[in-house]
Formats: structure tokens, C-alpha cells, sequence
């Protein structure tokens, strides 16, 4: 019997991250020894799946500021002259052993579902 896969949730200390393999060693490394350490500080929030608090599946936003000369000239045309806030994925990964149907899912889903939580 294979365990349900849990909703998006904010990655938490009970969340178990020690063997998540994605096949990138940077991102499996920033999940393990940065990604809670960083949510801490609010330099960047990551959201996960997981079986059974296993996690398999993660991505994370970095929240940050960007002025008009920084944008594409075809993006900037239409917005405000002064700094705007951005969201960018700065990690999307999923465990080697989950990747599948099912979980594609979720993770097609994982970003949406932040992006629908942020403050209006």
C-alpha cells in the first residue's frame, strides 16, 4: 500500500528531508542544510509534499524588489516608475524515487497554490 501524498505545505522541522535525492546535488543540498535556515530569516519561504512527513517534492520562492531599468523593455513599458515587488522560483525539485504521474500532480500545482496565498 503505497501512502497518500500529502496538500502543499510550508516546510516545517518535522518535515524530513535527510535522504530527498532529486538528482541535482546543489538542490538536494540547498534543501537539507539552507532551506529551513533561510525560511527562519525570511530570506526565502519553501513549500513541500511528502509521504508521511518524508518529503518528496519541494520548490521555493525568493521575495524580492526590481526597478524599471531591470525589466524587459516590453514588461516595463506599463509599470510604475518606482521598485516593484517580485516572486521568483528559485528551487523546483522532486525526489528520484516519487517522480511520476501522481506527483506531477501536485508539483505542476505546488506554485500556484503560494502564489494564491500571497497578501492582496
Amino acid at each position: 500500500m503505497t501512502l497518500a501524498i500529502s496538500e502543499v505545505e510550508k516546510l516545517s522541522e518535522q518535515h524530513i528531508v535527510a535522504n530527498f535525492k532529486c538528482g541535482k546535488n546543489s538542490l538536494d543540498h540547498f534543501l537539507r542544510k539552507y532551506a529551513l535556515s533561510n525560511q527562519r530569516v525570511d530570506s526565502s519561504k519553501t513549500w513541500a509534499v511528502h509521504r508521511d512527513n518524508v518529503v518528496i517534492g519541494y520548490y521555493t520562492l525568493v521575495y524580492g524588489g526590481a526597478s524599471l531599468d531591470e525589466m524587459p523593455a516590453a514588461l516595463g513599458q506599463d509599470m510604475p516608475r518606482h521598485r516593484i515587488g517580485i516572486m521568483l522560483l528559485a528551487c523546483w525539485a522532486v525526489d528520484e524515487r516519487n517522480k511520476g504521474r501522481e506527483l506531477a500532480r501536485h508539483s505542476c500545482r505546488m506554485p500556484l497554490f503560494a502564489s494564491s496565498r500571497l497578501p492582496r
